[in-house]
This record gives C-alpha cells, sequence and structure tokens, in this order.
C-alpha cells in the first residue's frame, strides 16, 4: 500500500489518487481500499474531548452504487500554520485555534467558488448555487463549525445573487470586503440564521457519527458520508447529488461530489452505524485519562508490551501485541465470532 499524508485532507487525496488509477489506462482491473485513519488525541485542557477515533475504509470501482464526478471538484491550497505536528516526540498537535477556524472558513469559499465553476463550464449550469446540492458532507472538527461552514456556502451563494428573494434580510451585508466577513461574527450568524432550514435538510444527516464520536481528521468527511448513507433511505437517496467539502490543516480542501446511480441499502447495513455507536463501552472522565497518560508514557516506546484486557474490542479487530527494540510491530487479532 501507498500512505498519503496531509493532514485531515489524506484521506481524500489517496480516494482521488484510487479513483484516477481505476479510470486511467493504466488499471489492471483489480479494486483498489482506501483506509482514511488517523491519531486525533490532544494534551490535556479544553481541546482534549473533542478528539474521536474512526477509521474509514472506501472500495473504489467501477459501477460503483456511488459514482464520483469526475472531474466536478473545486481545490484550494495554501500554506499556513493553523493545526500542525513540529515535534516528533509527542502525538499532540500545535494549534492556532482562531486561525484554523478562519483557514476553514476561507477554504470552503475558494473550494466551493471553484466547483460552482466546473458545475457551469462541464454541466452548462447557468448561475449554480447550492440549489444544485442535494446533500452537503463536510469535515468536521467540531459539529458548531460544519454549521458554520455551511452558512459560507449560503454567504457565497448571496454574493454571486444578492437580488435573490431568499435573501432579502441579509442586504446589510452586501458590500462587506470578503476578508472581513471571516470575523464578523454578525454576518456569521445572519447566515446561520438564512440557511438554517436548507442545513437541516441537507447536512443535518450527515452528522451522526461527528455528534457521538469527535474529530476523527482525516476519517471524518467519511463518516459524515456515512452517516448520511444510514440515515436516509436509497428511496430518497436515488440520483441525488452528494457534495462533500474536505479541508486539512496546513492548508489543502477540495469540494467534490458524487452521484447515487445504485441502491445504497447494502453499504448502510454493513455500515449499521447506529448499532455500532450503541455497542462502545463507557467510561468515566478519570479513566479516559488515565488511557491517555498511558498513551502518552508509552510514545515511541521500544520493548514494549501493551498490558489490558481485549475483551472489549469489536469482533475481528486487530491489536498491538509488542513492540521490538527496532521498532517492528506486532499485531494479534479477536477473533470473527
Amino acid at each position: 500500500g501507498i500512505d498519503t499524508t496531509n493532514a485531515c485532507y489524506g484521506g481524500t487525496s489517496a480516494l482521488f489518487n484510487a479513483c484516477q488509477w481505476v479510470d486511467s489506462s493504466a488499471w489492471d482491473g483489480r479494486l483498489a481500499l482506501v483506509v482514511a485513519g488517523d491519531i486525533a488525541v490532544y494534551s490535556k485542557g479544553a481541546a482534549r474531548p473533542s478528539g474521536g477515533m474512526g477509521i474509514a475504509c472506501i472500495l473504489v470501482g467501477p459501477n460503483a452504487p456511488l459514482a464520483l464526478e469526475f472531474p466536478l471538484r473545486g481545490t484550494f491550497m495554501e500554506h499556513i500554520y493553523d493545526f500542525y505536528k513540529p515535534d516528533m516526540s509527542s502525538e499532540f498537535p500545535t494549534v492556532d485555534g482562531p486561525l484554523s477556524v478562519t483557514s476553514y472558513v476561507r477554504a470552503v469559499d475558494h473550494a466551493y467558488a471553484a466547483y460552482l465553476e466546473k458545475l457551469e463550464k462541464i454541466e452548462g449550469i447557468a448561475n449554480p448555487s447550492l440549489n444544485d446540492l442535494d446533500y452537503v458532507v463536510f469535515h468536521s472538527p467540531y459539529t458548531k463549525q460544519v454549521v458554520k461552514g455551511f452558512a459560507r456556502l449560503a454567504y457565497n451563494d448571496f454574493m454571486r445573487s444578492p437580488e435573490s428573494s431568499q435573501f432579502a434580510d441579509v442586504q446589510q451585508f452586501k458590500d462587506v470586503e470578503r476578508e472581513e466577513s471571516y470575523t464578523n461574527k454578525v454576518l456569521e450568524k445572519a447566515f446561520i440564521n438564512v440557511s438554517k432550514t436548507t442545513f437541516a435538510a441537507k447536512t443535518e444527516p450527515t452528522l451522526l457519527a461527528a455528534r457521538n464520536i469527535g474529530n476523527m481528521y482525516t476519517g471524518s468527511v467519511f463518516f459524515g458520508l456515512a452517516s448520511l448513507l444510514s440515515q436516509v433511505s436509497f428511496d430518497q437517496l436515488d440520483g441525488k447529488r452528494i457534495a462533500l467539502f474536505s479541508y486539512g490543516s496546513g492548508c489543502a480542501a477540495s469540494v467534490y461530489s458524487f452521484r447515487v446511480r445504485a441502491d445504497t441499502s447494502a453499504i448502510a447495513q454493513t455500515i449499521d452505524l447506529a448499532t455500532r455507536l450503541d455497542s462502545r463501552t463507557k467510561v468515566s472522565p478519570a479513566e479516559f485519562e488515565a488511557i491517555m497518560d498511558l498513551r502518552e508514557k508509552t510514545h515511541n516506546a521500544q520493548e514494549y508490551e501493551p498490558t489490558g484486557s481485549v475483551e472489549t474490542l469489536f469482533p475481528g479487530t486487530f491489536y498491538l501485541q509488542k513492540i521490538d527494540s527496532m521498532w517492528r510491530r506486532a499485531y494479534g487479532r479477536t477473533p470473527l465470532n
């Protein structure tokens, strides 16, 4: 396999690579498997509860129920120190919280604008907007950021068509400079209110995993897609366009989309997301802190054998058995039944 590391955008980058391989003359008939997983842990403090754990596996091949709408893709990148891991002796990130929020919102603006441009040129849609997207999935650092991200889509539609009747109550923001808009809380709240009904229809169904798990970093956007497939029946999804906004700090971001071309029921049944969430083991905050303290102490350890029970792991889970003097890792697996 090939490792793709690009902050929370790494899984999306790997998905694009896999899809383009299957679509190329180099494809040899094999399916591709994209595994989007990450280490989403924080040092003690306010950010720690937002971290979550989730790994998404995406099978890529022809005639899939979800068809990637290539080349409908808008991508934005810039060099910015919003969230990064400069200290290799620690798993914990260095975070500039306010800058990270602004960077996310700026990336929404640029990636969405580039995607709409592709819709207009390739699909021939005049003045495309949110109306041309049936569902919208976001990378979710925390769900309030998703609400803000969706509001930015409405803001961008407003800036493209300020005369639209749906924006009658926000005309006072027409002359606000875009750079100022990133930190204008009054504007932010106004567009959250304007887009509330649309958000409930297009994005609310994508937040089941994010609300129950937290930020999964590179797996986050795919758990949003899994949430949508789990909560909305194929009858409602059939033929619909699902747009995704993927963001990774540093930063890289894309808006891209799938069309639902075949029955998604088998995917929803296999994921069985609600059951998996309900079957988790609950621990107290004190127990969680003890687990995190042990993890911090054993980071980069050699000749180490973890202690603790594997009885609570899901059937078929791979778990670390030991790390030898050359940092080689050995894994065991819990029984499948």
